[in-house]
C-alpha cells in the first residue's frame, strides 16, 4: 500500500511534451529532469539572472482544478517561512500558459531513502523528529494542515553542520482559514493510506491538524521501530487496524526506548478526539523531561552522503540534448535521479477513482464489521 490515493474527476488532457535540458521557463532553465508523475513533472533548473539552483515542478496534465491547486499549493508554501520546512520562490509559466511551481533544491535524499539504508540511533532519531515536528507545528500555527506526512516527503539537507530535515510536499495542503482558496470536495479521500487516520479515509476535507498529528505518529513509530504500526494483506484489513489503532506497542520492537517517546506515539496514535490537538503539543510531549540530543552521529552522516546529488555538481552551462549524443558520465546520472527533493507525493498523485472507492468501500464494511 504504497500508491498516493486522490479521487478525482474526468481525465484531463496531457499538456504538451516534457520540457528539455536548456528549455526557459521564465527565467529558469532546464537543467535535467528528475521525475515523472501522475500530474506533474519536476526538474532541476537554473536561475538565469543570478545561477542559483531551483527545484521546478510543472504540471504534465491540463485541469483547471490541478492548476488552481499548484498555485494555492504555492502560496501556501511561500508564506511559510521555517528552516524544517522546504521553501517556495513563487510561480512561473510555461508558453502553453501552465503554472510551474518554483521550490527549495534540497540538497540531499528523502528520510525515506536514508530509512531504506540505515537505522538511525536513537538520538539521531531524536532530533530527526523535533526538526520535523517544529516545521509542521509552525505550518500548523498558520492554518495550514499537509494531510500527507510520510518519510518520503521530509527531505535531509546536508549543510557543513549536520544535516537539516525540511518537511516538503504540501500538494495535499489544506488551509484551514475560512477564505482559503483550496476546497475538498465532500467524501474525497486523499493521502497516502499506511499513513491516513481513519477520518481521513471517509472525508479528506473534514481532516484537521490531528490529521497530520496521526501521520506523524506512525512517521515516529517508524523511525523507532523501523517498522509501520499498521500493515495488512489488503486494504480491509489495514483500514480495520487503523480504526481500532491496533498496533504493536513499539517498546516491545525497541527495548529501551525512551519514555517520553513511546507516550507521544501512543498519544498520536488515539482516535480522533484523543489525540493532542497539533504538531505543537505532540513536540511538548516529545520533549518534555528529555535534554537536547548530541551531535548527529557520523554514520547517518555517511548514509546521508551516500547517495546526495549536490547542485555544485550541475555544470555551470547548459545545453540541449541531441538524440545522437551519447550521455556523459557525471554524478548526476540517472540511475540518482529520484524525486525526494521536492515532491514525490505531489508528482505521483494521478487520478485513482477506482481505488479510491474500493478503500471507501472497504472502510465502509470495516464500520460495519
Amino acid at each position: 500500500m504504497t500508491a498516493e490515493l486522490l479521487a478525482d474527476t474526468p481525465t484531463p488532457s496531457p499538456l504538451p511534451g516534457p520540457l528539455a535540458p536548456g528549455d526557459r521557463v521564465g527565467p529558469y532553465e532546464v537543467f535535467d529532469l528528475l521525475g515523472v508523475g501522475g500530474t506533474a513533472a519536476v526538474y532541476r533548473a537554473r536561475d538565469v539572472r543570478d545561477g542559483s539552483v531551483h527545484a521546478l515542478k510543472a504540471l504534465i496534465l491540463d485541469r483547471p482544478s490541478l492548476r488552481g491547486r499548484l498555485e494555492a499549493e504555492v502560496r501556501a508554501q511561500a508564506a511559510l517561512h521555517h528552516p524544517n520546512l522546504v521553501g517556495a520562490t513563487g510561480l512561473c509559466w510555461r508558453a502553453d500558459g501552465a503554472p510551474a511551481a518554483v521550490l527549495e533544491w534540497v540538497d540531499g535524499p528523502s528520510l525515506a531513502e536514508l530509512l531504506g539504508r540505515h537505522r538511525p540511533a536513537i538520538d539521531d532519531v531524536d532530533r530527526l523528529v523535533r526538526a520535523v515536528l517544529a516545521g509542521v507545528a509552525h505550518a500548523h500555527a498558520h492554518n495550514v494542515v499537509h494531510r500527507d506526512l510520510k518519510p518520503g516527503n521530509v527531505l535531509l539537507a546536508r549543510t557543513p553542520d549536520g544535516v537539516v530535515p525540511k518537511v516538503t510536499d504540501f500538494g495535499l495542503v489544506k488551509l484551514c482559514a475560512s477564505n482559503s482558496p483550496i476546497r475538498t470536495r465532500f467524501g474525497q479521500a486523499m493521502g497516502t493510506p499506511s499513513h491516513m487516520p481513519a477520518e481521513q479515509f471517509v472525508d479528506a476535507s473534514a481532516a484537521d491538524a490531528r490529521a497530520d498529528v496521526w501521520s506523524l505518529g506512525v512517521v515516529m513509530y517508524e523511525l523507532c521501530t523501523g517498522r509501520l504500526p499498521f500493515e495488512a494483506t489488503d486494504d480491509a484489513g489495514l483500514i480495520d487496524r487503523i480504526r481500532r489503532c491496533d498496533y504493536r506497542p513499539p517498546e516491545e520492537l525497541a527495548p529501551g526506548l525512551p519514555d517520553a517517546m513511546v507516550r507521544t506515539i501512543r498519544a498520536a496514535l488515539r482516535p480522533l478526539d484523543e489525540r493532542p490537538a497539533d504538531a505543537a503539543a505532540l513536540l511538548a510531549l516529545w520533549t518534555t523531561g528529555r535534554p537536547t540530543p548530541g551531535p548527529w552521529r557520523p554514520q547517518l552522516l555517511a548514509a546521508v552522503d551516500q547517495r546526495s546529488v549536490r547542485a555544485s555538481d550541475a555544470p555551470t552551462t547548459i545545453r540541449r540534448a541531441t538524440p545522437a549524443a551519447a550521455p556523459e558520465p557525471s554524478r548526476a546520472a540517472p540511475a540518482r535521479r529520484r524525486l525526494p527533493w521536492v515532491a514525490l507525493g505531489a508528482v505521483c498523485v494521478p487520478a485513482f477513482a477506482a481505488g479510491a472507492a474500493g478503500l471507501a468501500m472497504a472502510f465502509a464494511l470495516a464500520l460495519g464489521g
